[in-house]
Protein backbone atom coordinates (compact mmCIF):
# COMPACT_ATOMS: atom_id res chain seq x y z
CA UNK A 1 0.00 0.00 0.00
CA UNK A 2 0.97 3.28 -0.92
CA UNK A 3 -0.16 4.45 1.59
CA UNK A 4 1.68 2.63 4.53
CA UNK A 5 5.31 2.45 4.00
CA UNK A 6 5.05 1.20 0.10
CA UNK A 7 7.00 3.50 -1.67
CA UNK A 8 11.09 3.63 -3.60
CA UNK A 9 11.88 5.29 -0.24
CA UNK A 10 9.92 3.76 2.81
CA UNK A 11 9.85 0.18 1.51
CA UNK A 12 13.43 -0.56 3.11
CA UNK A 13 11.67 0.63 6.51
CA UNK A 14 8.49 -1.72 5.54
CA UNK A 15 11.01 -4.86 5.02
CA UNK A 16 12.44 -3.89 8.15
CA UNK A 17 9.57 -4.05 10.22
CA UNK A 18 9.63 -7.82 9.83
CA UNK A 19 11.90 -8.30 12.68
CA UNK A 20 9.03 -7.49 15.00
CA UNK A 21 7.42 -10.40 14.94
CA UNK A 22 10.50 -12.44 15.60
CA UNK A 23 11.35 -10.25 18.78
CA UNK A 24 8.17 -11.00 19.88
CA UNK A 25 8.10 -14.78 19.77
CA UNK A 26 11.76 -14.28 21.66
CA UNK A 27 10.57 -12.47 24.24
CA UNK A 28 7.45 -15.13 24.58
CA UNK A 29 9.98 -18.20 24.00
CA UNK A 30 10.86 -18.03 28.05
CA UNK A 31 6.81 -18.42 28.83
CA UNK A 32 6.41 -21.70 26.29
CA UNK A 33 6.94 -25.02 27.70
CA UNK A 34 9.61 -27.50 26.49
CA UNK A 35 9.11 -30.18 24.76
CA UNK A 36 7.52 -33.08 27.01
CA UNK A 37 9.10 -35.99 24.64
CA UNK A 38 12.45 -34.19 25.06
CA UNK A 39 12.14 -33.86 28.70
CA UNK A 40 11.13 -37.33 28.83
CA UNK A 41 12.89 -39.46 26.39
CA UNK A 42 16.39 -36.96 26.31
CA UNK A 43 16.34 -35.66 30.13
CA UNK A 44 14.71 -38.95 31.73
CA UNK A 45 12.60 -36.05 33.60
CA UNK A 46 8.76 -37.79 33.77
CA UNK A 47 6.99 -34.93 36.64
CA UNK A 48 8.33 -32.23 34.35
CA UNK A 49 7.65 -33.94 31.12
CA UNK A 50 3.80 -34.79 32.91
CA UNK A 51 3.56 -30.59 34.21
CA UNK A 52 4.73 -29.40 30.35
CA UNK A 53 2.15 -31.99 28.83
CA UNK A 54 -0.41 -30.97 31.40
CA UNK A 55 0.29 -27.00 30.64
CA UNK A 56 -0.34 -28.06 26.78
CA UNK A 57 -3.29 -30.23 26.80
CA UNK A 58 -4.91 -28.58 30.09
CA UNK A 59 -5.35 -31.16 31.19
CA UNK A 60 -4.16 -33.87 34.13
CA UNK A 61 -5.08 -36.99 32.17
CA UNK A 62 -1.85 -37.45 30.58
CA UNK A 63 -0.61 -40.69 31.74
CA UNK A 64 -1.44 -42.29 28.57
CA UNK A 65 0.04 -40.41 26.34
CA UNK A 66 3.48 -40.16 28.42
CA UNK A 67 3.43 -43.88 28.30
CA UNK A 68 2.70 -44.09 24.47
CA UNK A 69 5.65 -41.53 24.06
CA UNK A 70 7.84 -44.07 26.13
CA UNK A 71 7.00 -46.79 24.68
CA UNK A 72 7.27 -45.45 21.19
CA UNK A 73 10.63 -44.47 22.40
CA UNK A 74 11.71 -47.65 24.02
CA UNK A 75 10.47 -49.33 20.26
CA UNK A 76 12.60 -47.12 18.68
CA UNK A 77 15.64 -48.15 20.50
CA UNK A 78 15.35 -51.70 20.05
CA UNK A 79 14.78 -51.13 16.19
CA UNK A 80 17.51 -50.82 13.42
CA UNK A 81 18.85 -46.89 12.54
CA UNK A 82 16.50 -46.10 9.40
CA UNK A 83 18.04 -45.48 6.27
CA UNK A 84 16.90 -43.24 3.46
CA UNK A 85 16.44 -46.39 1.29
CA UNK A 86 14.63 -48.18 4.15
CA UNK A 87 11.46 -45.13 3.32
CA UNK A 88 11.22 -46.45 -0.36
CA UNK A 89 12.29 -50.56 1.03
CA UNK A 90 9.39 -50.97 3.35
CA UNK A 91 5.93 -51.15 3.02
CA UNK A 92 5.52 -49.94 6.28
CA UNK A 93 7.38 -46.74 6.04
CA UNK A 94 6.97 -46.64 2.09
CA UNK A 95 2.88 -46.41 2.46
CA UNK A 96 2.29 -43.71 4.85
CA UNK A 97 5.31 -41.48 3.48
CA UNK A 98 3.94 -41.53 0.20
CA UNK A 99 -0.07 -40.41 1.86
CA UNK A 100 1.98 -37.87 3.65
CA UNK A 101 4.18 -36.64 -0.03
CA UNK A 102 0.54 -36.31 -1.67
CA UNK A 103 -0.58 -34.39 0.98
CA UNK A 104 1.52 -31.81 0.85
CA UNK A 105 1.88 -31.52 -2.63
CA UNK A 106 -2.26 -31.09 -2.78
CA UNK A 107 -1.06 -27.96 -0.86
CA UNK A 108 0.90 -26.34 -3.23
CA UNK A 109 -0.49 -27.13 -6.42
CA UNK A 110 -4.14 -26.70 -5.28
CA UNK A 111 -2.96 -22.81 -6.74
CA UNK A 112 -3.28 -21.06 -3.19
CA UNK A 113 0.06 -19.19 -3.82
CA UNK A 114 -1.07 -18.56 -7.68
CA UNK A 115 -4.25 -16.65 -6.06
CA UNK A 116 -2.06 -15.28 -3.51
CA UNK A 117 0.78 -14.17 -5.87
CA UNK A 118 -1.11 -12.64 -8.56
CA UNK A 119 -4.20 -11.67 -6.49
CA UNK A 120 -3.55 -7.79 -7.46
CA UNK A 121 -3.44 -9.14 -11.07
CA UNK A 122 -6.69 -11.45 -10.51
CA UNK A 123 -8.85 -8.20 -9.10
CA UNK A 124 -7.72 -6.04 -11.98
CA UNK A 125 -8.64 -8.52 -14.53
CA UNK A 126 -12.17 -8.17 -12.49
CA UNK A 127 -12.35 -4.25 -13.31
CA UNK A 128 -10.72 -3.46 -10.11
CA UNK A 129 -8.89 0.08 -9.64
CA UNK A 130 -5.39 -0.63 -8.25
CA UNK A 131 -5.93 0.73 -4.87
CA UNK A 132 -8.84 -1.30 -4.48
CA UNK A 133 -7.11 -4.42 -5.64
CA UNK A 134 -4.71 -3.47 -2.97
CA UNK A 135 -7.26 -3.71 -0.37
CA UNK A 136 -9.10 -6.80 -1.95
CA UNK A 137 -5.67 -8.65 -1.75
CA UNK A 138 -5.02 -7.19 2.23
CA UNK A 139 -8.82 -9.01 2.64
CA UNK A 140 -7.78 -12.29 1.61
CA UNK A 141 -4.82 -12.18 3.74
CA UNK A 142 -7.25 -11.27 7.17
CA UNK A 143 -9.63 -14.19 5.63
CA UNK A 144 -6.51 -16.28 5.56
CA UNK A 145 -5.61 -16.00 9.20
CA UNK A 146 -9.06 -15.94 10.58
CA UNK A 147 -9.81 -18.97 8.88
CA UNK A 148 -6.57 -20.76 10.23
CA UNK A 149 -7.28 -19.59 14.21
CA UNK A 150 -11.03 -20.78 13.72
CA UNK A 151 -9.57 -24.37 11.81
CA UNK A 152 -7.82 -24.99 15.38
CA UNK A 153 -10.50 -25.96 17.34
CA UNK A 154 -12.20 -27.48 14.42
CA UNK A 155 -9.32 -30.38 13.97
CA UNK A 156 -10.05 -32.01 17.14
CA UNK A 157 -13.57 -31.89 16.53
CA UNK A 158 -14.38 -32.91 13.15
CA UNK A 159 -10.74 -34.62 12.41
CA UNK A 160 -8.22 -34.08 9.96
CA UNK A 161 -9.51 -36.16 7.02
CA UNK A 162 -12.78 -34.20 7.25
CA UNK A 163 -11.58 -31.25 7.11
CA UNK A 164 -8.70 -31.31 4.46
CA UNK A 165 -11.41 -33.48 2.39
CA UNK A 166 -13.61 -30.55 2.52
CA UNK A 167 -10.95 -28.08 2.14
CA UNK A 168 -9.97 -29.76 -1.26
CA UNK A 169 -13.42 -30.24 -2.23
CA UNK A 170 -14.36 -26.77 -1.58
CA UNK A 171 -11.35 -25.48 -3.38
CA UNK A 172 -12.49 -27.30 -6.59
CA UNK A 173 -15.69 -25.72 -6.73
CA UNK A 174 -14.36 -22.53 -6.32
CA UNK A 175 -11.77 -22.35 -8.42
CA UNK A 176 -13.67 -23.81 -10.89
CA UNK A 177 -16.56 -20.61 -10.56
CA UNK A 178 -13.50 -18.08 -10.31
CA UNK A 179 -12.59 -19.40 -14.04
CA UNK A 180 -16.07 -19.18 -15.21
CA UNK A 181 -16.50 -15.29 -13.36
CA UNK A 182 -13.58 -14.03 -14.90
CA UNK A 183 -13.95 -15.42 -18.63
CA UNK A 184 -17.58 -14.13 -18.51
CA UNK A 185 -17.33 -10.80 -16.31
CA UNK A 186 -17.48 -9.10 -19.47
CA UNK A 187 -21.20 -10.49 -20.58
CA UNK A 188 -22.52 -10.42 -16.62
CA UNK A 189 -22.41 -7.01 -14.72
CA UNK A 190 -22.29 -8.90 -11.57
CA UNK A 191 -19.35 -11.47 -12.29
CA UNK A 192 -16.78 -9.20 -11.82
CA UNK A 193 -17.88 -9.26 -7.81
CA UNK A 194 -18.65 -13.43 -7.90
CA UNK A 195 -14.36 -13.41 -8.95
CA UNK A 196 -13.97 -11.47 -5.48
CA UNK A 197 -15.93 -13.35 -3.85
CA UNK A 198 -14.41 -16.90 -5.48
CA UNK A 199 -11.30 -15.79 -3.93
CA UNK A 200 -12.45 -15.80 -0.70
CA UNK A 201 -13.68 -18.72 -0.62
CA UNK A 202 -10.88 -20.55 -2.15
CA UNK A 203 -9.10 -18.96 0.66
CA UNK A 204 -11.43 -20.12 2.98
CA UNK A 205 -11.57 -23.59 2.55
CA UNK A 206 -8.10 -24.00 1.78
CA UNK A 207 -7.70 -22.48 5.50
CA UNK A 208 -9.92 -24.77 7.07
CA UNK A 209 -7.60 -27.75 5.84
CA UNK A 210 -5.30 -27.75 3.45
CA UNK A 211 -3.48 -24.78 4.95
CA UNK A 212 -2.13 -26.63 8.04
CA UNK A 213 -2.93 -29.95 8.15
CA UNK A 214 -0.38 -31.46 5.72
CA UNK A 215 2.21 -29.77 8.10
CA UNK A 216 1.47 -31.72 11.09
CA UNK A 217 -0.44 -35.27 9.87
CA UNK A 218 3.42 -36.84 9.12
CA UNK A 219 3.74 -37.01 12.83
CA UNK A 220 1.04 -38.88 13.45
CA UNK A 221 1.17 -41.35 10.72
CA UNK A 222 5.07 -41.87 10.54
CA UNK A 223 6.96 -43.93 13.50
CA UNK A 224 9.61 -41.45 15.30
CA UNK A 225 12.42 -43.91 14.08
CA UNK A 226 11.61 -42.62 10.40
CA UNK A 227 10.18 -39.42 11.11
CA UNK A 228 13.37 -37.37 10.82
CA UNK A 229 13.81 -38.50 7.00
CA UNK A 230 10.44 -38.40 6.53
CA UNK A 231 9.69 -34.76 7.68
CA UNK A 232 12.78 -33.73 5.56
CA UNK A 233 11.22 -35.17 2.29
CA UNK A 234 8.27 -33.72 3.25
CA UNK A 235 9.22 -29.81 3.21
CA UNK A 236 11.41 -30.31 0.41
CA UNK A 237 8.26 -31.63 -1.51
CA UNK A 238 6.40 -28.72 -0.08
CA UNK A 239 8.63 -25.89 -1.44
CA UNK A 240 9.58 -27.47 -4.65
CA UNK A 241 5.80 -27.60 -5.52
CA UNK A 242 5.85 -23.80 -4.40
CA UNK A 243 8.90 -23.16 -6.58
CA UNK A 244 7.12 -24.83 -9.71
CA UNK A 245 3.60 -22.91 -9.23
CA UNK A 246 5.49 -19.66 -9.19
CA UNK A 247 7.57 -20.34 -11.84
CA UNK A 248 5.33 -21.80 -14.27
CA UNK A 249 2.21 -19.73 -13.35
CA UNK A 250 2.72 -16.63 -15.05
CA UNK A 251 3.41 -19.12 -18.21
CA UNK A 252 0.57 -21.18 -17.55
CA UNK A 253 -1.62 -17.93 -17.13
CA UNK A 254 -0.17 -16.13 -20.75
CA UNK A 255 -0.96 -19.17 -22.69
CA UNK A 256 -4.43 -20.36 -21.27
CA UNK A 257 -5.38 -17.07 -19.60
CA UNK A 258 -8.36 -17.47 -16.95
CA UNK A 259 -8.75 -20.76 -18.10
CA UNK A 260 -5.63 -21.87 -16.18
CA UNK A 261 -7.45 -22.29 -13.02
CA UNK A 262 -9.05 -25.04 -14.79
CA UNK A 263 -5.52 -26.79 -14.33
CA UNK A 264 -5.77 -26.28 -10.82
CA UNK A 265 -9.47 -27.51 -10.16
CA UNK A 266 -8.25 -30.39 -11.79
CA UNK A 267 -5.05 -31.38 -9.86
CA UNK A 268 -7.65 -30.67 -6.78
CA UNK A 269 -10.38 -32.80 -7.78
CA UNK A 270 -7.41 -35.51 -7.96
CA UNK A 271 -6.15 -35.26 -5.31
CA UNK A 272 -9.68 -35.10 -3.57
CA UNK A 273 -10.08 -38.39 -4.63
CA UNK A 274 -6.52 -39.27 -3.42
CA UNK A 275 -7.60 -38.08 0.14
CA UNK A 276 -11.02 -39.85 -0.04
CA UNK A 277 -9.71 -43.37 -0.91
CA UNK A 278 -5.93 -43.47 0.83
CA UNK A 279 -5.53 -40.99 3.70
CA UNK A 280 -6.47 -41.88 7.20
CA UNK A 281 -8.06 -40.31 10.11
CA UNK A 282 -5.37 -39.81 12.69
CA UNK A 283 -7.68 -37.58 15.26
CA UNK A 284 -7.02 -39.69 18.61
CA UNK A 285 -5.20 -42.76 17.51
CA UNK A 286 -1.82 -43.72 17.95
CA UNK A 287 0.65 -43.93 15.25
CA UNK A 288 0.19 -47.81 15.59
CA UNK A 289 -3.54 -48.09 14.94
CA UNK A 290 -2.95 -45.05 12.35
CA UNK A 291 -0.43 -47.33 10.29
CA UNK A 292 -2.71 -50.68 10.86
CA UNK A 293 -5.38 -48.52 9.17
CA UNK A 294 -2.77 -47.14 6.32
CA UNK A 295 -1.03 -50.66 5.27
CA UNK A 296 -4.62 -53.26 6.03
CA UNK A 297 -3.52 -54.96 8.95
CA UNK A 298 -5.43 -56.36 11.89
CA UNK A 299 -4.68 -53.91 15.30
Amino acid sequence: MSEIMGSSDMWPILLALTAFPAVFQLLLLPFCPESPRYLLVAKGQRAKAAAALNKLRGTHDIDRELNEIMREFEEMQREPTVRWVDLVGQRQLRVPLVIALVIQMSQQLSGINAVTYYSNDIFGSAKFSPSHSTYATIGVGGVNLLMTVISIPLMDRLGRRTLHLAGLIGMTVFSVLLSLSLLFQDSVSWFPYASISGVVLFVVFFSIGPGSIPWFIMTEMIPMSARGKAVSLAVLTNFFCNFLVGLFFPILQESLGYYSFLVFASLLAVFSLFTYLKMPETKNKTVDQVLAVVLGTPQ
